[in-house]
Parts: structure tokens; sequence; C-alpha cells
């Protein structure tokens, strides 16, 4: 397992105990009536909070709820045993958000440890900038994809140079590879100025993570559009092969009257 079984953010920052967007945190093993809970401080912007891992599938109830610091709730996520949850928040300005996962007592049928990700996200066509700063000069992209048909997904990167990770990213329990500290499962390109990058999307998914590295601070500008894979219709399909089909039909049909008309005895 790549991940801990504390928060990252505690061994960069035990003081402030500050975590970082684009680090998948454990939640460690959460007994039932349980919690843990996280600070994230924030960009303006649109952020996607994920809850998935471990406990996807099974009995455990674990929910997901953002507050601000001073206890008021922001959002909750409080799907099914056993499911994802997901929490798209927008904020207009700088924001401390503080993040809870918890083991629900009255619907949960057991112990679970679940991954939590914060990430900013855009949907194509759509751009975003990105400060990559001290202490772990990183960020992190989600991509939601407009369908989960399949196709194309072109990134241009401008300003800048580092290195950029694409991830094939899923909520299932059987697909949690994504882990910026230790990459594998993915394409990485290095870009230098302007780049253009494409990705080629699996038809089903329906999310695509971007994590971008540098060795200092960098301000880069990443765009992105998607081209859905050609649909063949089948109606189309059934109308050609009738077409040609009837056709075919009427030219037997025209020669074996020419043939009849050739091969009839005279007088």
């Amino acid at each position: 397992r790549a991940y801990s079984n504390a928060w990252y953010g505690k061994m960069l920052t035990t003081s402030q105990n500050i975590h970082y967007p684009g680090v998948p945190y454990s939640t460690g093993l959460l007994f039932k009536g349980s919690s843990v809970a996280a600070i994230f401080r924030l960009d303006a912007g649109v952020y996607t909070f994920l809850l998935y891992g471990p406990y996807v599938g099974s009995r455990c109830d674990l929910n997901l709820y953002l507050l601000d610091l001073s206890g008021r709730p922001l959002a909750v996520s409080a799907n099914d045993s056993g499911k994802p949850e997901l929490i798209i928040l927008s904020l207009g300005k700088p924001t401390t958000v503080l993040t809870v996962v918890a083991n629900e007592e009255a619907t949960s049928s057991g112990d679970g440890e679940g991954i939590i990700l914060v990430a900013k996200t855009i949907v194509p066509p759509d751009e975003l900038e990105l400060s990559i700063s001290n202490p772990i000069f990183q960020d992190c992209v989600l991509i939601r994809l407009p369908s989960s048909s399949g196709g194309m997904l072109s990134i241009k990167v401008d300003g800048g140079s580092g290195e950029m990770s694409i991830y094939r990213f899923t909520t299932n329990k059987d697909r949690m590879s994504y882990d910026p500290f230790m990459p594998g499962g993915c394409q990485r390109t290095v870009f230098n100025g302007s780049t253009n990058i494409d990705y080629w999307v699996m038809r089903g998914d329906n999310m695509v993570l971007l994590t971008v590295k540098a060795r200092m601070e960098t301000h880069i500008r990443v765009k992105c559009a998607f081209s859905e894979e050609l649909k063949v219709s089948t109606g189309l399909y059934e109308r050609d092969i009738a077409v040609a089909t009837a056709i075919l039909v009427t030219a037997v049909m025209v020669l074996m009257v020419l043939k009849e008309k050739l091969v009839k005895p005279r007088g």
C-alpha cells in the first residue's frame, strides 16, 4: 500500500496539521462510531472532495462532512454503505475547510478505511491556473468528463517547466493506484513552455486526474478539451443493409428477366 496509515499532512506540517490538495490521505482504520478530521487551506476555485478506498463495496458506512472552522456545515455526502462519497464545492475566496470522515454508528456494519482526495476541478472545455510552490512543489487537477463514451482528451500547458502525470481515475475498490509520491500506471510527460498532450480516455471512465510537479515555484495555465469517440448508429446500419438488400434483389430480378428473354426460343 502506498498510502500512510495516518494523514500525510502530519508528516509535512505537524504543528499546523494542514493538508494539501492532490495528496491522497488515508483515514486509517475507523471503528464503528468513530471519526477523523483534517484541515485543508484552499485557494478560490472549484474543488472536488472524494472519499473512496478499501471500504467501497463493504458494509461499512463512511460519510463525508465539510465544515468551516467555526463548525458551520458547508456540505455533506452520505450515500449508502460501501458507496464512495463526492462533494463539489465552489469557493469564491481562499477558505480553510475542515473535512470530517465518520464511520456512522447507526448505519455501519463494521470497521473500515477510506482514502480522501481533494482536487481542483474542471469540466472540458475549460482552463485554470496552477501555482506550484513550497513545501511539496506539486498540484493536482481532477478533470470530470462531460460523457463516459470515451474519446480524446487534449491538454495544453503554458508557462513554466516540470512534469505532468495523467491517471485513469475511478473510485472503484479495485482501482486505487493513484499516489503522487509513487507514480505508476500513468502517462508521464515533461513540459517546458507551451506543450500539447493527447490522452485517450477509455469508454466508461468519467474522471481523469492530472498531477503537476516542478523543482521550483512556478505558475502554469492548463487548458483541456474533449472529443467524444465517434459513434456509429445501429439504426443507420440497419437502414443501409435494408437498402442494399433491396437493390440486390432488384438486380437479381432484372438479370433473371434478361436471361429469360435471351434464352427464349424463336417462333
